[in-house]
């Protein structure tokens, strides 16, 4: 009954449609495997346009095939495009789901699939009455213009066209002519111009002036370069003098010395750093002393320090009185403990 309904309605829709079946059984635990064998030789054929899998109505149990996950998965993969028409209206099932339509019924499947020929036959008869309407306004068209151009051709004589374009070429050429008389008229107006500017602006008297000009640059050059040196030569002054106030030789000229361990090189600040007979170097203005610690006395420095009561408490107590205060950041040592050479 269900192929009966697809092919009514596809004689009814579309009768040049070609239909190949595929039996299967629809319902029994082989329907499964026989749906997917068919569903395979279909898309392996490549026969068809479209595939309707259906089958009539009946009970969930009926329709279990249609439900079955391996089924699914083949109207899924197939190549071809898959309608699902699976009971009636009301029933579902999995391949609905999975197929690329679903039809309520397997005559609606079949309409789905084709299209209705007595459309088309409407819409081509309608189709050609346009293409004629058109073609008749196409024709209605081109005799106006057959016409139009036989009108004017007939009214447009080689021998009156070739006087109009003979009075047209006159005309171009007065008018070519009058522009060309303008255009020298410009350019001799405008050399005029320049012949009157380059009087005024003659190339001696631009000269000299730019001469003039040259020469106030150069003086003024001359006196910025002496402001520079002498600033420069000031701030070098400047900066000598600072050097030499900061600078240890002086502080050597007036007696100090600065005493390092002769085999590290640290400077010694302490008497406590030294050890008796240890090696140490006393830098004078004039060279070098090596000596040898031969004793440690530490008793003259606390003397020294007691004995002057007005001393800063926080002072260097190895600091000489009367040296120069900016020399106190120098590794010296005056009341270093004396060494014997």
């Amino acid at each position: 009954a269900v192929i009966r309904d697809i092919l009514h309605v596809l004689q009814r829709r579309w009768p040049v449609a070609e239909v190949r079946l595929y039996p299967s059984p629809v319902q029994g635990a082989e329907a499964p495997a026989a749906l997917q064998a068919a569903l395979r030789q279909a898309n392996r054929e490549q026969w068809a346009e479209v595939l309707i899998i259906a089958r009539g109505g009946g009970s969930l149990e009926d329709l279990q095939a249609f439900n079955d996950e391996s089924v699914a998965r083949a109207v899924a993969a197939s190549d071809l495009p898959v309608i699902s028409a699976v009971g009636h209206e009301t029933d579902y099932s999995i391949c609905d789901f999975v197929a690329d339509a679903r039809a309520p019924t397997p005559s609606a499947a079949a309409e789905i699939a084709t299209p209705d020929s007595e459309e088309l036959q409407s819409g081509l008869e309608r189709t050609l009455r346009m293409l004629n309407s058109r073609m008749q306004q196409r024709l209605q068209q081109m005799s106006q213009k057959l016409d139009y151009l036989n009108h004017r051709l007939a009214q447009q004589h080689p021998q009156l066209k070739l006087r109009n374009q003979t009075k047209a070429l006159d005309s171009t050429h007065a008018r070519l002519l009058r522009v060309v008389r303008h255009q020298v008229q410009l350019r001799k107006a405008h050399l005029d111009a320049l012949q009157l500017r380059i009087q005024l602006r003659h190339p001696a008297r631009l000269l000299k002036e730019q001469k003039h000009a040259l020469r106030n640059l150069h003086l003024g050059l001359r006196r910025a370069v002496q402001r520079q040196l002498l600033q420069h030569r000031n701030n070098l002054y400047q900066v000598a003098r600072t050097l030499h106030v900061m600078s240890p030789l002086a502080t050597l000229d007036r007696g100090y010395a600065v005493i390092s361990r002769a085999d590290t090189g640290q400077l010694v600040t302490r008497a406590a750093s030294v050890q008796v007979g240890q090696d140490i170097r006393a830098q004078l203005t004039d060279g070098q002393l090596h000596c040898t610690v031969n004793s440690i006395n530490s008793a003259t420095l606390l003397a020294a320090d007691s004995a002057n009561p007005h001393a800063n408490p926080h002072a260097d107590p190895h600091a000489d009185p009367h040296a120069d205060p900016q020399a106190d950041s120098l590794a010296e040592s005056p009341a270093e403990p004396r060494a014997e050479p």
